[in-house]
């Protein structure tokens, strides 16, 4: 197990470097191979304290990142789903089969945690990237799995690698025709004035102690799947 786990982390980093490493790429990435470390040492792995190291990472080599959109919308959407999915998945099982129960508690949890960061940047957020993450959220994970295959098989079997990348192209294509679906949707957002920094940093601090409060009571306090 550790030296499957060695070899998927060295084609995680490659691919991270392979794809140009964006802050979302970069935090994921670290984050699987911290969360290996962490599996090979024998070590309890609590996702919120490996989110905080993985930032405290960001922060000392480019302390710039903080004002990077993409950066901010990548943690807190992690954070949301390991604090909150759990929570909303417990409260949804009674109404929704399974699956579908995991893919909207991450999606609703992900939003609750970017929307004041949507809002600051953007000044409006919209009801449709809830209902897209439902269907892009699995088909994303799809292609990210080949595309490690191929890197991993290509130099091996030229034939197997062209056959998974013309898979992982349809599913691309299909990835693409989603999105140009979900922006004929009706814009139907909501726009707010922006807030400033103690507006943000108060609706932070009631969602989480909100949240804690119920997590602590019903002690769900764990992702609905594990988080890279």
């Amino acid at each position: 197990h550790v030296a499957l786990y060695l070899i998927v982390s060295f084609f995680v980093t490659a691919y991270t470097f392979f794809i140009g490493g964006s802050p979302s790429v970069k935090r994921a990435g670290l984050m699987f191979v911290l969360g290996v470390l962490l599996y090979i040492l024998d070590r309890d792995r609590d996702y919120i304290n490996l989110i905080a190291v993985v930032f405290l990472f960001f922060m000392l080599g480019n302390p710039r990142s903080i004002y990077n959109p993409g950066f901010l919308l990548s943690f807190f959407a992690t954070f949301g789903i390991v604090y909150l999915s759990n929570y909303i998945k417990k409260k949804l099982d009674s109404y929704l089969p399974g699956y579908l129960t995991i893919l909207i508690s991450m999606s609703l949890a992900a939003s609750i945690y970017t929307f004041p960061i949507m809002i600051a940047y953007f000044g409006k957020f919209s009801y449709v990237s809830i209902i897209a993450n439902i269907a892009i959220i699995p088909i994303t994970a799809l292609i990210l799995l080949l595309s490690i295959i191929i890197i991993a098989i290509y130099p091996v079997f030229l034939p197997l690698s062209i056959f998974v990348a013309r898979l992982d192209a349809f599913f691309v294509s299909l990835l693409f025709m989603l999105n140009a679906v979900f922006s004929y949707v009706p814009p139907i957002s909501f726009r707010f004035n922006v807030p400033g920094n103690p507006g943000i940093f108060a609706y932070f601090s009631i969602v989480t102690f909100l949240a804690y409060y119920f997590i602590r009571r019903k002690k769900s306090l764990n992702p609905v799947i594990p988080v890279i």
